[in-house]
């Protein structure tokens, strides 16, 4: 890793964290040695990590890997077993974004919450709301209501929002780092950007491998709790998808045409297409469309059937390897989806704003620890976005005018 220096905002050398876990848990308990035994359980060992002004870097690894306490013990919110932290900054935190918010209190007040715990006494944390609700795209009378009638989008945006809008020191993101719909993703990527530029630095954990390749200028492997790798961004991401590509096995030809790959447990029955107009396959640009994911678990009588996996999406042009659309259930919030025998899993975009032409859809079902896929399909399933032809690959909604100069 980079040694420290000037530029350091957090600096961790030989950070280890263990968690006791069973033993008594009340007097009677432990009067009547009726508890079972406790165990400690080391979730990190030996963590060396250094994160500089101007720099964002990614932490990957499979669930349970130990990138959560990683943040935790960065962002102060638990103290390491041994080693020291050191934090020279402002520190703003979405650690568990889909549990940031009160649901008793308004969304104004979750905001100037998450703003003070930011950093920023009452007074400027208040003076922040207006440019908190303008990002999260709440108008002042919603900001007003409780958060426990506010949809999970409007949730997520509000956290996101308190947390990046307070012009952190040092951002510490969890698995989430760009949520709702493409257009505010892409407010978010964009915001952490500028937020890099201006020299905030960036610790995230995430799984979502584009918006990483996007951002991260270098990057942090954890296996079992260890720095398994750690350097520049696209060779570590690179390392760690091999590895998950090796664990895959090989592709397998499917019979309509495309490929497969994954290791069988919960596998893609159907996938499906249909614009708002009902049509199959096809999509006026602008429109919503629909993605259907039947699937069916696995149950061979050997190992438990899977409870929870997430699923994925992905869109991208005919003939191109780069996705122009990637949204896994993780990163939109909802996280793992408690699994049936035989169950459908639906995608609905409220708008395609891409260029007309033809798009793949690719689509996955993955493991919960993301370590493997249960199952990937690519180059099967086609969706045609219909419309004027336009340059680019995104079109967004736009208007252009024309008029005199000021002045």
């Amino acid at each position: 890793m980079t040694a420290p220096g000037a530029s350091a905002v957090l600096d961790l050398r030989g950070v280890a964290k263990s968690y006791r876990r069973g033993g008594a848990r009340s007097l009677r308990e432990r009067f009547t040695g009726s508890a079972g035994r406790a165990v400690r359980v080391d979730v990190l060992h030996d963590v060396d990590l250094t994160v500089h002004r101007g720099e964002v870097v990614g932490v990957v690894g499979r669930n349970g890997g130990g990138k959560s306490t990683l943040l935790r013990v960065a962002g102060g919110l638990t103290a390491p077993s041994a080693g020291t932290v050191r934090r020279s900054a402002a520190v703003s935190g979405l650690l568990a974004l889909g549990a940031a918010t009160a649901g008793g209190l308004s969304g104004a007040d979750n905001a100037v919450t998450a703003a003070v715990l930011a950093g920023l006494d009452p007074a400027q944390a208040r003076a922040r709301l207006g440019a908190i609700g303008e990002f999260a795209e709440l108008d002042a009378a919603t900001l007003a209501e409780p958060v426990r009638t506010y949809s999970d989008g409007m949730r997520l945006r509000l956290a996101f929002a308190a947390a990046a809008v307070t012009d952190p020191d040092l951002l510490l993101v969890d698995e989430v780092l760009a949520v709702g719909d493409m257009a505010f993703q892409e407010k978010c990527l964009t915001h952490v950007e500028t937020l890099r530029r201006r020299g905030c630095a960036v610790l995230v954990a995430s799984h979502v491998m584009p918006h990483l390749r996007r951002l991260a200028t270098r990057a942090v492997w954890l296996r079992a709790g260890t720095v398994h790798a750690a350097g520049p961004a696209p060779v570590v991401l690179d390392a760690y998808e091999r590895s998950l590509d090796e664990r895959a096995g090989p592709p397998r030809p499917l019979g309509d045409g495309g490929f497969r790959k994954g290791d069988g447990r919960v596998r893609l029955t159907a996938v499906g297409c249909t614009g708002a107009d009902g049509a199959e396959g096809a999509v006026e640009r602008g429109g919503a469309l629909a993605v259907v994911l039947d699937y069916e678990r696995a149950d061979d009588g050997r190992t438990p059937p899977v409870a929870r996996a997430h699923f994925g999406v992905s869109l991208r042009r005919v003939g191109e390897q780069a996705a122009v659309v990637d949204l896994t259930t993780e990163a939109s919030g909802a996280g793992a989806v408690a699994l049936r025998g035989a169950g459908r899993t639906t995608l609905v975009l409220d708008r395609l704003d891409l260029a007309p032409g033809e798009y793949w859809v690719d689509a996955g079902v993955y493991a919960d620890d993301w370590e493997v896929p249960h199952d990937y399909r690519w180059d099967s399933v086609r969706v045609v976005v219909l419309g004027p032809p336009g340059s680019g690959p995104v079109q967004p909604p736009h208007t252009w005018s024309t008029g005199p100069r000021p002045g």
